[in-house]
């Protein structure tokens, strides 16, 4: 018996309700009676649950989804390497010259505003000073690259 939440997340549209089951990397389209029982599922305070018995879940899990396994350790895989890549690898550069752009896209991230944590428009703007350092650094720690470029940020 599976007593513990599933890692999922739910989703849905105008037209269909569906979950996200992390462990299988898998979109899954359900009906909404299932999608109303996951979400009290998901939303319930109660740690411990017996979805895998339940009729509106057990197809699902017998499937493979819904499992509640959690990553306990992640790593990158250059993780070891991260030093030496870091101290003569470096491939790319992006500046952030100001925070005071004239245009609002929605794709920006400083357009959110339904997130109170989300940075915002400023005046801010990154000094001469800022921008040669960083150009600096980035050609001492590029000496194993052939190829190098520079992105530039903010408007």
């Amino acid at each position: 018996m599976n007593n513990l939440k599933p890692f999922i997340h739910l989703v849905q549209s105008p037209m269909s309700k569906a979950f996200y089951d992390v462990n299988t990397n898998s979109l899954v389209r359900v009906d909404v009676e299932t999608y109303n029982y996951l979400e009290n599922l998901v939303m319930s305070e109660n740690e411990a649950c017996n979805y895998a018995e339940h009729p509106l879940t057990r197809r699902l899990f017998d499937s493979g989804y819904l499992s509640n396994k959690r990553v306990s350790h992640l790593e990158h895989p250059a993780t070891h390497e991260l030093e030496d890549l870091l101290d003569r690898s470096l491939r790319l550069l992006t500046l952030q010259l100001t925070q005071n752009c004239n245009l609002r896209c929605a794709y920006c991230i400083y357009s959110e505003k339904t997130n109170e944590r989300q940075r915002a428009h400023s005046k801010r703007s990154m000094s001469f000073e800022t921008a040669k350092k960083a150009v600096d650094f980035l050609v001492k720690h590029s000496v194993d690259t052939e190829t190098v470029a520079i992105g530039f940020y903010g408007g």
